[in-house]
């Protein structure tokens, strides 16, 4: 099971934090596991990308098999303002993923 956490402060989102991975049971489905796997890892480290590469910012962030977070709560606010439409890009992505015929028994929102 994939589990995604987004974080919020006040005003903004401030990161995100994705573990595990989909864990199909059978190997018909091993395919399916494997491009959820890659689509929620490509997602999550496309907006890493974007904060730091194209934004040019400093997000803290750890990234391990299985394993994703990324945090710009330490950022001023007009930097995080300017990362909104990347998390909430990432948000409403996973979120269309969620409703996906079958996938939201592999992944799941947590507060």
């Amino acid at each position: 099971m994939i589990f995604i956490k987004f974080f919020k402060d006040e005003k903004y989102l401030i990161g995100f934090e994705i573990k595990g991975h989909a864990n199909f049971k059978t190997n018909k489905k091993l395919i399916e596991d494997k491009i959820l796997c890659s689509s929620v890892s490509m997602l999550a480290q496309s907006t890493l990308y974007g904060i730091g590469e194209v934004l040019k910012y400093s997000p803290r962030y750890e990234v391990e098999s299985g394993f994703v977070k990324c945090d710009i709560s330490h950022l001023e606010d007009e930097q995080k303002l300017n990362c909104q439409v990347l998390l909430k890009t990432m948000e409403v992505t996973i979120n269309k993923l969620l409703e996906v015929e079958n996938y939201s028994k592999y992944m799941s929102l947590v507060d």
